[in-house]
């Protein structure tokens, strides 16, 4: 049973029917078993119906060569024939001899179709082409119906189809051995013969090991650049390998980059993971690193790209996969806030989230422009969605008033420790697509993509926040990423918003980013790890609640350091009591320090000794006020680092 190719067929059976003096030339090509043989198959059964004489030709036996090439000549001369010709690039030297024969004028009703993996560039004189076509996979319903022509139950569906895709020949060789089975194994993946089929049919031979890792590069990658060859594989061969991947039939040239077909990519991946998996988890970090460094340097218009890159390599994570966060931008673009778009973005928020934000997004962009990320498609015509991306510094604080959102989060960020002179406080504040209001889509992720930037290139961020309408749909990806929901939500124009917090003062973009990349490679363990673990984030926060609770066990003994472990190590303590003396135990270790002493001092006399206020221990201690202020915040920190990498152990 043939499934599929509706318009070749269609195309190819209008040539049949053409009348005569028409002497039609149709291309064929796209990568190993993309189902071209299979194609020219049917063709030679819809011409034998016909009543067509057909002669084949297959570039893969054909021998000797100035023979075929002599038989093809006749065969065109002949009216009416069908003539089809297989494995095109096969004939390597021999096509300076074959590309006349198919040229040259042929006698009436004479088709012939030629298939290949490679475009052909060498221009056919005489003949009349009909067309070329890439053959591409077919699309699910047609993969499907091939799976149940196979004898495949529909159970095996989903898991078949993420790694065959529409690919006919991976989707066939997964057919043959899974027919007649009734259950899906739990885990199910590829067959290894299944494997090394598709990297044969598919791949091919490769010139050297060096060009095996760019290959492996780029499946791994979202879009290969030359930049990111030259900074993963082989800095002086950076540009010989980019052309050598571009070359090749399964490799897609965008204006992104090269980006290799489906079937291509996952045969790759499945291939480096079996076959070498610390080979595997040592590229997938140097790419992360890479990546980061580029995200944190490059230049503005750019780093888009590389934080997309990023994100994309985390698409193993079963909440990235949920949420969709590894498709790429489309046609929609980033572009600044102007003058004229005042009008569509008051219309969207009011549509939206009702008309007192509208008066709040009027009164950030009046107060903020620069804050405005607007999406517009390629037309750069009126947005399409937009969000704002607010900076805070402790000299423009009282500019959040206003905003019950932006106030929130502002108090929350100086609750602990005031924000100092050199930070700053950013804030998500509108995330608006009308057309999927905070659900996901390309120009969510887009907005995803913008936030992660600014994180990384924006110095003395001391905390992130998100305002999200709808927690409980976003809580599992606020989790993943490491941020807290703070309390209340709160209430603007009747929609409720939950504000998201995480605090980065304790670590780098580039440090939480390495660490979800090395847990979605298996090679370590992320920062965010749900329900097993505190995050650093929750970390931090249960040991300042710990500190100040050390005088009340039953305080202490309601501590999370106590319930849950940090990411990849122990609790803290087994009881109250053992977390008061590790407490002790933290603060006393600044003592060991001179430079650190002082926070010992401040430390011991505030959270040590009852009934005592921070003014009180301020002055007993005889230092200013504001300075103890900073003294307090800064031991607290180092306390909870002592404590975070005692829990983690050495590796921590």
């Amino acid at each position: 049973m043939f499934v599929g190719r509706d318009h070749e067929r269609q195309l190819f059976r209008a040539m049949l029917a053409a009348p005569e003096g028409h002497g039609p030339l149709l291309y064929l090509h796209g990568p190993g078993g993309i189902g071209k043989s299979v194609l020219l198959r049917h063709f030679a059964e819809l011409a034998d119906t016909a009543g067509r004489e057909v002669v084949s030709v297959d570039g893969r036996v054909v021998e000797p060569v100035g023979e075929t090439l002599r038989d093809l000549a006749a065969a065109r001369t002949r009216p009416g024939t069908v003539v089809l010709v297989d494995s095109l690039e096969r004939f390597a030297d021999a096509r300076a001899g074959l590309w006349p024969e198919l040229a040259a004028a042929p006698a009436d009703r004479v088709i012939t179709v030629v298939a290949g993996r490679e475009r052909p560039d060498i221009a056919v004189g005489g003949a009349a082409p009909a067309g070329e076509i890439g053959l591409a996979e077919l699309d699910a319903d047609d993969a499907v119906r091939l799976l149940r022509a196979r004898g495949v139950e529909p159970a095996y569906d989903e898991p078949v189809l993420a790694f065959a895709g529409g690919h006919p020949l991976a989707l066939s060789l997964v057919a043959a051995g899974l027919a007649g089975h009734d259950g899906v194994p739990r885990g199910w993946t590829p067959p290894r013969d299944v494997v090394t089929t598709l990297l044969s049919q598919v791949i091919g031979d490769l010139p050297s090991q060096r060009h095996r890792r760019a290959l492996e590069v780029c499946a791994h990658t979202a879009v290969t650049t030359e930049p990111l060859l030259r900074g993963t594989v082989d800095r002086q061969a950076a540009g010989e390998l980019f052309s050598w991947l571009a070359g090749l039939p399964f490799i897609e040239r965008t204006r992104h980059g090269l980006v290799p077909h489906g079937i291509a990519r996952r045969t790759i991946e499945a291939d480096l993971r079996w076959r070498d998996p610390q080979g595997y988890r040592s590229m997938h970090q140097g790419i992360t690193q890479h990546l980061v460094e580029l995200l944190y340097e490059d230049d503005e218009s750019a780093a888009a790209g590389h934080a997309r890159s990023l994100g994309y390599l985390l698409r193993e994570a079963p909440v990235i996969r949920r949420y969709r966060l590894d498709s790429w931008p489309g046609d929609v673009v980033e572009d600044a806030v102007r003058p004229e778009d005042r009008s569509v973005l008051l219309a969207m928020t009011d549509r939206t989230e009702g008309a007192r934000s509208a008066e709040l997004m009027e009164c950030w962009l009046d107060r903020s422009p620069e804050a405005f990320t607007v999406y517009r498609g390629r037309d750069l015509g009126n947005p399409i969605a937009f969000m704002t991306w607010l900076r805070i510094t402790a000299a423009d604080g009282t500019a959040v008033a206003d905003d019950p959102v932006a106030s929130l989060a502002w108090e929350h960020a100086n609750l602990a420790e005031p924000v100092g002179d050199r930070e700053h406080v950013a804030i998500a504040r509108f995330l608006v697509d009308p057309a999927a209001y905070q659900r996901p889509s390309t120009v969510t992720n887009l907005m995803w993509s913008r936030q992660l930037v600014n994180w990384c290139r924006y110095p003395g961020l001391a905390w992130s926040y998100l305002a999200l309408a709808d927690p409980a749909f976003w809580g599992a990806l606020m989790s993943y990423l490491g941020h807290d929901a703070i309390e209340p939500s709160v209430e603007v124009a009747a929609r409720h918003y939950t504000v998201f917090a995480r605090n980065w003062r304790t670590t780098t973009v580039g440090a939480w980013l390495a660490a979800l990349g090395a847990n979605e490679a298996g090679a370590g363990t992320s920062e965010a790890v749900g329900s097993q673990g505190l995050s650093r984030a929750q970390h931090d926060a249960a040991v300042r609640a710990a500190l100040r609770a050390w005088h009340r066990p039953d305080a202490l003994a309601a501590s999370p350091l106590l319930r849950h472990r940090p990411a990849g190590g122990t609790r803290a303590g087994e009881s109250s009591e053992a977390l008061r003396d590790l407490l002790v135990e933290a603060v006393d270790a600044l003592s060991a320090n001179p430079t650190e002493a002082i926070y010992h001092r401040i430390l011991a006399a505030t959270f040590f000794h009852p009934n005592l206020t921070q003014e009180a221990a301020a002055q007993r201690l005889g230092i200013p006020f504001g300075t103890y202020r900073r003294h307090l915040a800064t031991g607290t920190r180092l306390v909870s680092n002592y404590l975070w990498q005692r829990n983690r152990g050495p590796d921590g």
